[in-house]
């Protein structure tokens, strides 16, 4: 789990060789790809259906949320 993207862009990281790599949501950058290379993006903190949209267009594979069930409501516009 990282604070930042900066962080999960570090040389350090990829040696892990990880899988997933999670990012809150207030750490990312304001624009830009979001991707890794080798490993899914998780943000977590994520509010709503719009910002999780937004995500996906960037590059993250999931997101987490802690009211989980109205996001997912949200996203399949229930």
């Amino acid at each position: 789990m990282c604070a930042t993207h900066a962080q999960a862009r570090t040389s350090a990281v990829a040696r892990l060789a990880p899988d997933y790599v999670f990012v809150d949501r207030a750490g990312l950058p304001a624009e830009g790809h979001l991707g890794l290379p080798g490993a899914d993006l998780v943000v977590y903190e994520v509010q709503d259906a719009d910002m999780a949209r937004e995500l996906r267009r960037r590059g993250a594979r999931m997101v987490e949320s802690f009211d989980g069930a109205r996001l997912a409501r949200e996203l399949v516009g229930a």
